[in-house]
């Protein structure tokens, strides 16, 4: 399930939250939200800040503001992961 952490270079990382757009009750697009602090691979810097990561949407739900919704959920949820005020 989403709750494993994601492999990433050998490092396990776990986002603060794996964030999901339905349609009718149908997932057409979601996002990993990670901690500020993350390194995104083994080896990288910790980003000082909260990033979205794997951002996808179905291809039938393209062009429908499912992505622009998705960030903007990032967006608002942010400061709880760690943004700067």
């Amino acid at each position: 399930g989403w709750q494993e952490p994601v492999a990433c270079g050998g490092v396990a990382v776990f986002p603060d939250d794996v964030i999901v757009a339905d349609d009718d009750g149908r997932i057409v697009g979601s996002v990993f939200l990670y901690p500020a602090g993350t390194a995104s691979y083994e080896g990288d810097d910790a980003v000082p800040s909260p990033e979205f990561r794997l951002l996808a949407v179905a291809p039938n739900a393209r062009g429908r503001g499912v992505a622009r919704a998705l960030i903007d959920e990032c967006i608002r949820r942010a400061p709880a992961s760690g943004a700067p005020p």
